[in-house]
Order: structure tokens, then C-alpha cells, then sequence
């Protein structure tokens, strides 16, 4: 059955590595894949330059790249963001729902916040780290947990915790609308905790191909 995967994970999960494992046991067998990531467009001679006054405009060309491939039909379709709220996966879930297609969540829970940093820094291994400011980890980390809880359908969202955003051109921000936000849609629902995390990499692919073989 046609599917899309959408990574869920603060920067530094290892959700990227988890997609091009992904990528290769599904093209290996034969069927086609597309992977879409915000990050791709910030990439400059194999630098991340980030730049927020593209970030919505980045977001968008993202959207219709993945659009795209719902209309070529392609077999499994990976948005490998951030995804950390609801409102951020909506409209690549609208789209695949009328497009026909299964939706897969892979939710990576974070690691300690010191690991998260390593991970962004720039070195000569890792040119495309993407330094991720430690305030910008923290708020990270914590909507994180936050909207966590919208994974779980019998959840009532709290307006005390739980908002619903929209991204502002003018404002190169998000902000706040008065309206709760939704669930996570989604068909299936993989959680790895960091601790499965080399275990589970290597096998992914093959997890994937079976939700996508399934009758």
C-alpha cells in the first residue's frame, strides 16, 4: 500500500541516517521512494547555511516537491523535518489522505540534551552539522514533549499547554491562532527510544517494507 513516513525528532535524533537506510532497502526492492527534508534547500557546497527569511518560502517549495510525488504515485514518500507539532505535519497528511495513501509516524525520542548538541557541531567528518543554537535545542526538546502527548488520539489537548500555530511571511515567524490544534494523524506509529536506536537502524527498512506490503 502506498505510504508516507514522517519523521518526528529533534535535531540530532539521527532521523536523516534512518531515511537513506530507508531509501536504500526500499529502492533495493525494487519499489520507488522519495525523500523530502526543509534542510536539502539550506544546503550550500555541502554546508547547512541556515537562513530564516527562507525558511517559509523553503517549507513551501518542500510541500510541493512532496505533492508531486503523490501525483507521480510513488511508492513510499518520507518528509524527514523536524515535525514537531501537529500543525507542522498537517498539510502533508491532508494531502496524502486524499491522495490515498497510508501514514506512518517514526517518533524518535530525544537523548540526553548534551548528546543533541554534539551533534551540531561542524567538523571535518560532518561539514553539514547544522549548529543548532542550545536555546533553539531547549525549546526544541521541550515542545517535544509537549505535543508528545497529540500521538495519542484519546488525548484531550490541554489550552493551557497545547496551541495552534501558523507560519507569518511578514513576521518570518510563527504565530498563535485561538483554534486548539488537532492530532497527529496517522495510520501507524514507531517509537524508537535512543537506546534502540543501533538496533533498529539497520532494520528499519525492512520494518517499512512490511507496512507496505501489508494487506
Amino acid at each position: 500500500m502506498k505510504t508516507i513516513v514522517i519523521n518526528r525528532a529533534v535535531p540530532g535524533s539521527g532521523k536523516t541516517t534512518f531515511a537513506k537506510n530507508i531509501f536504500a532497502t526500499v529502492s533495493g526492492a525494487g519499489l520507488s521512494i522519495a525523500v523530502h527534508s526543509t534542510d536539502e534547500y539550506f544546503m550550500k557546497d555541502g554546508r547547512y547555511v541556515f537562513d530564516v527569511n527562507m525558511l517559509g518560502e523553503y517549507h513551501r517549495r518542500n510541500l510541493e516537491a512532496f505533492k508531486r510525488s503523490l501525483v507521480n504515485g510513488v511508492d513510499l514518500i518520507v518528509v524527514d523535518n523536524t515535525n514537531l507539532h501537529p500543525w507542522e505535519t498537517e498539510p502533508y497528511t491532508n494531502s496524502a489522505r486524499a491522495a490515498g495513501y497510508q501514514i506512518v509516524i517514526m517518533n524518535f525520542l530525544p537523548r540526553e540534551f548534551e548528546k543533541h548538541m554534539a551533534a551540531q557541531k561542524v567538523t571535518p567528518e560532518k561539514p553539514d552539522a547544522h549548529e543548532v543554537p542550545e536555546q533553539s535545542m531547549r525549546e526544541h526538546m521541550a515542545d517535544f514533549w509537549v505535543y508528545n502527548d497529540l500521538l495519542d488520539k484519546a488525548t484531550i489537548p490541554d489550552p493551557n499547554r497545547h496551541f495552534n500555530y501558523r507560519w507569518d511571511d511578514e513576521k518570518q515567524d510563527v504565530v498563535r491562532l485561538p483554534d486548539p490544534p488537532k492530532h497527529f494523524d496517522y495510520d501507524t506509529l514507531i517509537t524508537i527510544a535512543p537506546e534502540e536506536y543501533h538496533t533498529l537502524k539497520d532494520s528499519v527498512g525492512e520494518s517499512i517494507l512490511n507496512v507496505l506490503q501489508k494487506p
